[in-house]
């Protein structure tokens, strides 16, 4: 009888547990409609910012070489009483010193291509006059510097 009545209470206590619903493994699809055009916002702008500040960074730099090429042309100027035939040429030229000890050249860090320009920052040759000794990019944001 025993063995009964333990069978009888345990068939009541299964019947008392309730099942809680399976829920489904994963996210629900409406999160990843939401989560990929933000992802993919937030990278676009990333990418596009940093090129932005690229390009601001080789505009510094294209103004610095200009300022050191002007410089180099002032002193090929004062030194030899004439202009440089052309930028490249100012590359290759060095400087010495009253005694001889030291000598340095007029342009460092330039890029010269094959054709023999001298390319600015920007991936564009200067423009440069001879004549005048004056020296302008022919990158479009910056000609009139």
């Amino acid at each position: 009888m025993l063995s009964q009545k333990k069978l009888k209470d345990s068939m009541r206590r299964e019947a008392e547990v309730v099942e809680e619903p399976v829920r489904p493994r994963g996210r629900p699809l409406w999160e990843y409609f939401v989560l990929f055009p933000v992802l993919a916002i937030s990278v676009y702008s990333t990418a596009y910012l940093f090129s932005q500040q690229v390009e601001h960074y080789r505009q510094i730099m294209l103004r610095q070489q200009l300022w050191q090429i002007r410089n180099a042309i002032i002193i090929f100027h004062v030194l030899n009483t004439e202009m440089p035939p052309d930028l490249a040429s100012l590359a290759h030229t060095t400087v010495e010193d009253a005694r001889g000890r030291i000598s340095f050249p007029l342009l460092e860090g330039v890029v010269i291509d094959k054709d023999g320009r001298v390319i600015d920052p920007l991936g564009y040759p200067y423009k440069y006059d001879s004549r005048t000794g004056k020296v302008t990019s022919q990158a479009p944001c910056c000609q009139y510097w």
